[in-house]
C-alpha cells in the first residue's frame, strides 16, 4: 500500500504494526524500523496452552502433570502450545495420554504438522536443503563455515541463508 495512502486512512501521527515471518514482505513496503520478538517466558507459555486446552489460565485439577508434559513435547513454541492445546480442549485424560505418546514418536495430528510446516512449504529447492542441512547436521556451527561447505557446492549460500532468516527459520544466537 503506498504510504501517501496510508496516511490518509489512518492519519499521519498513527502507529502501524505490522508482523511477518518474511522481513523481505516488509521491507519491499519500505518498513524500516524491526523488533523481533522474543520467545515467551515459562509462566506465559503455560499460560496460553491452559488458555487453549481449558480456557483457563491454569490447568484442570488433575491435568496438571500432563499440562507440563505437554508443555515439555511442544518445546514452548507458542503455535505449537496453542495448537495442541485447542485440540487437546474437552478431552479426557486418556485422550491426553495417547496424544502425548504420539507427539514423543512424531506422530502428530495432520493439522498440527499443517500449521507447523507453512514456513518450510514456501522455501526454494535450494532454501529446503540448507534449511535441512542446519537442522540435521549443522546446528550450532558457525555461519562462515557453513558458506564455504554451500559455496563449494556452488549454492549461493549468501541468499539463501538471508532468506532463511528473513522468513525467521535461522538465525545466528550471540
Amino acid at each position: 500500500m503506498d504510504a501517501l495512502l496510508v496516511k490518509e486512512v489512518i492519519g499521519a501521527r498513527s502507529l502501524v504494526i505490522v508482523t511477518s515471518r518474511d522481513k523481505g514482505v516488509l521491507t519491499s513496503y519500505g518498513v524500516v524500523l524491526f523488533h523481533e520478538a522474543k520467545g515467551m517466558g515459562e509462566s506465559h507459555a503455560r499460560e496460553l496452552f491452559c488458555r487453549h486446552a481449558f480456557l483457563l489460565p491454569y490447568p484442570q485439577q488433575g491435568f496438571e502433570a500432563l499440562v507440563e508434559s505437554s508443555f515439555i513435547a511442544c518445546s514452548g513454541l507458542p503455535l505449537s502450545l496453542k495448537v495442541i492445546g485447542s485440540f487437546l480442549h474437552k478431552k479426557n485424560i486418556a485422550f491426553w495420554n495417547g496424544t502425548l505418546e504420539k507427539i514423543g514418536k512424531h506422530i502428530l495430528n495432520k493439522d498440527i504438522i499443517d500449521i507447523l510446516k507453512l514456513s518450510y512449504d514456501v522455501l526454494d529447492r535450494k532454501e529446503k536443503e540448507i534449511f535441512l542441512d542446519i537442522a540435521w547436521f549443522f546446528a550450532g556451527e558457525e555461519k562462515n563455515m557453513l558458506m564455504k561447505i554451500w559455496d563449494g557446492s556452488g549454492w549461493s549460500s549468501l541468499q539463501s541463508l538471508e532468506s532463511l532468516e528473513q522468513k525467521c527459520l535461522y538465525r545466528i544466537c550471540s
